[in-house]
């Protein structure tokens, strides 16, 4: 019975001409006997498409490869998930094309949720690993570092609006959780018209967290590498990683040089008491990373005097943004205020 559990799962990675990656990943996924199912949705080129599915064909998992070509990731990720729901899988998980999963730990989280149907999500421990210095994948090569992925908490509260508060304290991307696929979709739903790619991840973490319980089981999962290789967009160091997470947020909250508008489509959701809670939520996260980013010796020397923030009055309690404006002109808005801000610009 255990060793067919895992094929219950879908694995949903979005992708875009990044070929020999996505080699790399289904190697893993044949070599540990994964039973479940890969999605892979290609924004490729139509061109790129036809190559790399050709070249995919001789990979021994069961895989799917659709095309997703003019779809941003969110959108990518929904159709590849609306497909594994219509093949009736009962679970799914996403990941980037670089990184894989571990069969064992998969099994013990779907086990999990087999018996606990109050909990749509379960997640263990992941890991990070730096191949920066590695040319190829072969096992002689070793990491340069390895970090924990996240922090090791489970979100319990009874109350959904509680879960998602705590999720916003210690945030994790919560999609790389094992999903009832339900649960899943639902989270993605609603975001396809978000052009933040930051705020897209922030909005469907917080929206799993409303939807069910999620717990932190002690079991390895999960592994995501940074590195350099094969011209892929991956990060090759921790610190970058923290850096890039600051460019994430420039369609959200972040002018430099002339504007960044804010969207008009996130701003509208802020006034749809459905989304209000979730929306200040994100800002909250937002703002809290962007303090750690200005505190940060290597960026805030880059960013010191750059930047205009237009952050919203009600996403500043209890955050400590007023205290590092030496390091940017920092204007407060209410939402009205700023809806008010946007409308003098085209967006």
């Amino acid at each position: 019975m255990e060793n067919s559990q895992d094929s219950q799962l879908a694995v949903l990675i979005p992708t875009k001409n990044r070929l020999k990656l996505l080699e790399k990943t289904l190697y893993m996924y044949s070599y540990f006997g994964f039973n479940g199912k890969v999605f892979i949705g290609d924004s490729s080129t139509d061109y790129n498409y036809k190559i790399i599915s050709k070249q995919l064909r001789s990979n021994k998992v069961n895989f799917e490869f659709i095309s997703c070509r003019n779809n941003n990731p969110s959108a990518a990720l929904y159709k590849i998930a609306k497909i594994a729901q219509s093949e009736k899988y009962k679970y799914s998980v996403y990941h980037g094309d670089d990184d894989f999963l571990l069969k064992g730990g998969i099994i013990k989280l779907i086990q999990f949720l087999e018996v606990q149907p109050r909990y749509d999500s379960a997640r263990g421990t992941g890991y990070i690993i730096n191949l920066q210095q590695n040319k190829n994948f072969q096992s002689k090569s070793q990491p340069t570092g390895v970090y924990n992925y996240w922090n090791e908490i489970s979100f319990e509260d009874e109350l959904p609006i509680d879960r998602a508060i705590n999720v916003a304290k210690n945030y994790c991307n919560l999609q790389f959780s094992i999903t009832r696929t339900s649960a899943f979709i639902n989270s993605l739903s609603n975001n396809n018209s978000y052009l933040s790619e930051q705020f897209n991840e922030y909005h469907e973490s917080l929206h799993l967290a409303l939807s069910g319980k999620i717990k932190y089981l002690k079991h390895d999962y999960l592994i995501r590498l940074t590195h350099n290789l094969f011209g892929g967009n991956s990060l090759t160091s921790r610190e970058k990683f923290d850096t890039s997470s600051l460019g994430g947020l420039v369609n959200l909250v972040i002018f430099s040089g002339d504007p960044i508008l804010l969207k008009k489509s996130i701003i509208d959701k802020v006034g749809k008491s459905q989304d209000k809670h979730v929306t200040n939520l994100i800002l909250k996260i937002i703002t809290n990373r962007i303090e750690r980013q200005f505190t940060h010796k290597s960026v805030s020397n880059k960013i010191k005097g750059k930047l205009r923030l237009f952050i919203p009055v009600s996403a500043l309690k209890a955050t400590k943004i007023r205290h590092f404006s030496k390091y940017a002109n920092i204007k407060f808005f209410n939402h009205w205020e700023l809806r008010r801000f946007l409308n003098k610009f085209e967006v």
